[in-house]
Formats: structure tokens, C-alpha cells, sequence
């Protein structure tokens, strides 16, 4: 089933060896006002910038939501990495959230303390001289396909129109269609588990599984990809996104909400009776049940009323539980 949960927006850290948080492995740990301007001052000291009160509707696909208290932005990845070492010093590293583009993403109403990194300047890709291709953490899917396209190579054709980046994908392994992220890597880069160093782990280390990627504050990959020609490469890359449009609803979303288990969760939330239900500006899609969709003026209250709703009456009904695929950022 075409699946377009890519993860994008999701803190990309997990403890080594053991999964953290309720909604989506890999939620960080919840932070005050307090640790707040603690992980400020680490920030200071690494030399990075941030900006104040970023809203919801500028940082996630579902747009509704509250109010990051502060958006921090390095430069580059030895910044980020001088920033996640002076985060280390002061014991703050498990309180940060990597943001790339925001799905699979949806921030608590209110002020959320919660020390957020974004990473969209972490943008390099370069093909390497044996046919494989870099990319950071902060690379978009869609550019890396163009980018691959160009020097004759393809295969993220199947994420096309899904707001993904090399992070997102990797910490989820992405997949529809069929593929998946963890068909095409070879590598991953990533800071060990106190900061203090950068590591490359192969992808036979990684564990992937279903919509289950790697762990750890990942910063980059190496991927082999497949001959293709650019014409090649554009033509599927337009199937595939046509068929998304077909299944997927156009309103913003977070994207999947559930993952499947033995059957796809939207089949359990469509046969609850659910599809259409709402939530103040929230509603369960009508064209897919596993989808909640941004109808104007939602709220993160509305979106998680729909989703307990879901959970209760899939459990209550047919006696399963629904796993999240989201994180919420609270």
C-alpha cells in the first residue's frame, strides 16, 4: 500500500540499544523554561543562532499548533556538532529535537520549551567517484533525487511529493510503494552517544524494519543508487506522485498517522465508522482514514482527540492497538 510516512519532522535521536517516548521512538525528553535557557547558553557558546517564538504553521505540514519558544539554526554540520557538544556538557543533550521538514511533526498548543534544531542548512549532497551519492541530514529527498538524476542514478523516485529529508527518511526508513529508505543505504553517519565524537555505522547496523530506521543523532548517509537516466528518473517519479494524489488527501497533514500492522491502520479506523469524523478544525480524511487533516484553524488538542478517538474504537471494536507514527512535540 502507498505509504508516504517519511518522518521528516521527528527528533532523529534514540538512546543506543533502547527506544524512548510514548508517540514515536526517539521523543525527547521534555523540557521547561528552565533547561530552556540552559541549552541556550550551550548554544551561545557554540556560536549558533536561533530564532524566538517560531510557530507551528511555519515548521510542520499540519500546520495547526503551538509555539516553539526557540528554533535554533546551525550553519553547517560542524556547528551542529559544536552544538551538541556544549549541549553534552551541560547534560542537555536528551532534551533536543532534530526538525527537518516538518511531517510526521505536530507541536503541543502553547509555548513549547523543548530546545528545537533545525536542519535545513544541512543541505550538501556530492556524488562520489564510485557512482555513490553524500547527503547530510538536511537534504531533501526531492533534491537528492534531482541531484542523483542528473549524474545518471535514481531510486527515491517512490517519496516523490512527500516533504522528506535524508534525516526524516533514514530515522523512519521511509517507504512506499513497495521500497523502502534502507534499500539504498550503505552507510550513516552520526554522533555517538555523548557527543563527543562522529561515527559511521554500516547499514547492516542500523536494524532497519518496518517504519523503523536507524538510532542515534544522525547527520548524514552515503546511498547506492541505481542507473537512471534523468527522463527515466522524472517519469517515475511523476507515476508515483500522481498515484499519492489519488489516496492522499491534499489539506495539510502530518502524514500517516498509524502504522500498519496486519492489515493497514486506515482499514480498522474506515471500518470504526471514523472517516469524516472532526475535531474542532481537525477531521479524519475522507479520502484516507489514516490521515487527519488541517481543515483551517486546527489546533495539536484537536488533532490528538481524533487520534485517541481512533485508538479507542479500533481496540474497543476489533482488539487492536494502533502504533503512532508521529511525534508530538510537547
Amino acid at each position: 500500500m502507498p505509504n508516504s510516512s517519511c518522518g521528516n519532522g521527528i527528533n532523529f535521536r534514540m538512546e543506543y540499544g533502547k527506544e524512548t517516548g510514548k508517540a514515536h521512538p526517539g521523543v525527547c525528553r521534555k523540557c521547561g523554561r528552565e533547561g530552556a535557557e540552559k541549552f541556550e547558553k550551550a548554544a551561545r557558546s557554540a556560536g549558533v543562532a536561533f530564532r524566538e517564538s517560531v510557530g507551528a504553521d511555519s515548521l510542520t505540514t499540519f500546520g495547526g499548533g503551538g509555539t516553539v519558544f526557540r528554533l535554533y539554526e546551525p550553519r553547517d554540520k560542524s556547528e551542529l556538532c559544536s552544538l551538541m557538544r556544549a549541549a553534552a556538557d551541560v547534560g542537555m543533550q536528551e532534551n533536543v529535537f532534530f526538525l527537518g521538514g516538518g511531517s510526521d511533526t505536530v507541536i503541543a498548543d502553547g509555548t513549547v520549551y523543548t530546545p528545537v534544531v533545525s536542519t535545513h542548512r544541512l543541505n550538501r549532497i556530492a556524488m562520489q567517484a564510485d557512482g555513490t551519492v553524500y547527503a547530510e541530514c538536511g537534504v531533501r529527498i526531492s533534491a537528492l533525487t534531482v541531484s542523483a538524476a542528473k549524474h545518471g542514478r535514481g531510486g527515491f523516485e517512490f517519496l516523490w511529493g512527500v516533504p522528506a529529508t535524508v534525516g526524516g527518511a533514514l530515522r523512519l526508513n521511509a517507504g512506499a510503494f513497495g521500497a523502502q529508505t534502507a534499500d539504498y543505504v550503505i552507510k550513516i553517519e552520526r554522533l555517538n552517544a555523548d557527543c563527543a565524537e562522529t561515527e559511521w555505522v554500516d547499514a547492516t547496523e542500523a536494524e532497519f524494519g518496518y517504519r523503523r530506521g536507524a538510532e542515534g543523532f544522525l547527520l548524514s548517509a552515503v546511498f547506492g543508487l541505481s542507473p537512471a537516466t534523468p527522463d527515466e528518473s522524472r517519469a517515475l517519479a511523476v507515476r508515483y506522485a500522481a498515484e499519492r494524489r489519488k489516496k492522499q488527501p491534499a489539506l495539510p497533514s502530518c502524514g500517516s498517522v498509524f502504522a500498519g500492522a496486519d492489515m493497514p491502520a486506515g482499514y480498522y479506523i474506515e471500518r470504526a465508522g471514523l472517516k469524516g469524523v472532526r475535531r474542532g478544525g481537525a477531521q479524519i480524511s475522507e479520502l484516507h482514514a489514516n490521515f487527519i487533516v488541517n481543515t483551517g484553524g486546527a489546533t495539536a488538542t484537536d488533532f490528538t482527540e481524533l487520534v485517541n478517538l481512533a485508538e479507542r474504537r479500533v481496540r474497543e471494536l476489533f482488539g487492536v492497538n494502533l502504533r503512532r507514527e508521529f511525534v508530538l512535540l510537547e
